[in-house]
């Protein structure tokens, strides 16, 4: 081949990047914008007696599901509405212990006002499950 058709081969492939270079930066600048909370995003999962046939979900208002819990806290057991972390510390920063699978029961130590419940992990140790997670048990 010639320098010239090297060249000319070249100078498009440049130009066709600069065009797609030019309608990423388009498509970047024009996609909505999104802003981050604070706020949980959970539901509160509400157990029916086996008469009705449909199970009721309702989405919590503010400090909806640390009310409902504070309201149970004549429950001294509970179980997970599904899968869920058991961290170490009430914090989503801490470290996991263990996933557990939805159905599983755990003794409730205390209900904390930060959203977490203080649960009875194992014999002698004490784990956290977000409040958002935890079904009380009568």
């Amino acid at each position: 081949m010639k320098k010239r058709t090297i060249n000319i081969i070249l100078m498009s492939t440049i130009g066709l990047l600069i065009i797609a270079i030019c309608i990423l930066i388009i498509q970047i600048l024009s996609r909505p914008r999104y802003t981050a909370t604070n706020e949980p995003q959970t539901t509160i999962i509400t157990e029916i007696p086996h008469s009705e046939a449909v199970p009721v979900l309702q989405e919590p208002q503010s400090d909806e599901v640390e009310e409902d819990l504070a309201e149970t806290s004549s429950f001294s057991r509970g179980k997970t509405s599904t899968k869920v972390n058991i961290r170490e510390l009430p914090s989503e920063d801490a470290r996991v212990l263990e996933t557990a699978e939805a159905d599983s029961e755990y003794n409730i130590i205390e209900i904390l006002d930060s959203g977490w419940v203080k649960i009875q992990y194992e014999e002698n140790i004490e784990a956290y499950i977000s409040s958002a997670y935890i079904i009380p048990i009568p």
